[in-house]
């Protein structure tokens, strides 16, 4: 038995409408993932620019406030 035209282009229309629902929610579920992982991102970055700034201070030596120069622990001897 044959289904007649009408019948044949509404179930056409309901599976197409049912892919756009299904590719829909596809891709609001990666824009939201995307969104997640920029954060993450911006996170980490700012984790990484924090150690390496702490990084940074440890590693330079401290000015010696009398004289404005680098304090390197050793002692000045007169006539040298």
């Amino acid at each position: 038995m044959k289904l007649p035209a009408a019948r044949h282009r509404a179930s056409a229309v309901i599976v197409v409408l049912a892919l756009l629902g299904i590719l829909s929610l596809y891709v609001l579920v990666n824009v939201r993932t995307l969104t997640r992982l920029k954060h993450d991102v911006k996170q980490i970055e700012l984790r990484q620019l924090q150690r390496l700034q702490a990084a940074k201070l440890a590693l330079t030596p401290p000015l010696n406030a009398t004289t404005n120069q680098l304090n390197t622990g050793g002692t000045l001897k007169a006539g040298r």
